[in-house]
């Protein structure tokens, strides 16, 4: 299941913007806790995706591929920062841009990952 949580009390040295949690949690896990986490800020005229954490050992299972979709989905503008931009390379070369018609298109931003 993936959580998008807006966080309305942020610290004082964050830029201003709408700042997202977007969460991965595993439906089978008794755990409250999420297995990654992208952070998102929504400016007026951009919005970037800042960082994407998954926990170490559940990496190379497409949590970290299924948070970058969901913020795709959402946002469909979104834009990688520097912190983010190997892995959103790595990311580019697994996508499949399909028709808007497709039952497989999430919003407007109509990817398909393999």
């Amino acid at each position: 299941m993936i959580a998008f949580r807006q966080i309305f009390h942020r610290p004082d040295h964050w830029e201003s913007g709408a700042h997202w949690f977007v969460e991965y949690h595993d439906n089978q896990r008794e755990n409250f806790f999420p297995l990654g986490i992208a952070f998102v800020t929504v400016f007026p005229n951009q919005v970037n995706l800042d960082a994407v954490f998954v926990f170490d050992q559940f990496r190379r299972r497409g949590i970290g591929t299924q948070l970058v979709r969901a913020c795709r989905c959402r946002w469909p503008g979104i834009l990688f920062s520097p912190n983010v931009a190997d892995f959103a390379a790595h990311l580019d070369s697994k996508v499949i841009r399909i028709p808007s018609s497709s039952r497989f298109a999430c919003g407007e931003g109509r990817f398909l990952f393999e």
